[in-house]
């Protein structure tokens, strides 16, 4: 884990590639408007400092 949060560096702006689908409210934390999930996330590339 140290070795994994050394490498993470924060973006200002940033491009995520997954497969959506639309999931229904059932309490979870951070959900969109339109309970559009990604999952898997496929990729992921910083576009910002």
């Amino acid at each position: 884990m140290q070795t994994a949060r050394a490498a993470v560096r924060l973006c200002a702006r940033a491009e995520v590639t997954g497969v959506a689908f639309f999931d229904f409210k059932h309490g979870q934390t951070g959900v969109a408007p339109n309970a559009i999930e990604l999952h898997p996330i496929l990729g992921f590339r910083c576009l910002g400092p």
